[in-house]
């Protein structure tokens, strides 16, 4: 398996490298997004897939609010994931959230407490 992460926001969608050969505990290095907070209600799509040479396949997905990960002193945070409505395995999140004039959330992903960076765990 060499998985990726896809995010979705506020219409803009961000893209993980591809972990090759990453297997079912992959782990990236430090990589962020930045979101523009408009409105804390509004969604965050993260999808896993699998880089296949001739085809992309879902391994798992989560929605939750901005307002999750946009909390003073940031949130570290393990998300369920699930495919066709079972649980597929858990990818861990670390978020900052720098409140501004207009409020931006930092969301540093892919991310696994130490050492990984980012993990995705099969389910039992």
């Amino acid at each position: 398996m060499s998985p990726f992460v896809i995010i979705k926001v506020n219409g803009k969608e961000w893209r993980s490298a591809v972990c090759f050969e990453g297997g079912k505990r992959p782990h990236w290095t430090l990589q962020f997004m930045d979101i523009e907070v408009m409105n804390m209600e509004h969604e965050i799509y993260i999808e896993v897939r699998d880089n296949d040479p001739f085809r992309t396949e879902m391994l798992g997905h989560v929605t939750t609010r901005i307002n999750f990960f946009a909390v003073p002193g940031g949130r570290k945070e393990w998300l369920e994931l699930f495919y066709m409505g079972s649980p597929a395995g858990k990818i861990h999140f670390r978020s900052e959230f720098l409140p501004q004039l207009v409020p931006v959330a930092v969301v540093e992903r892919p991310v696994v407490m130490a050492p990984p960076v980012f993990v995705q765990q099969p389910v039992a």
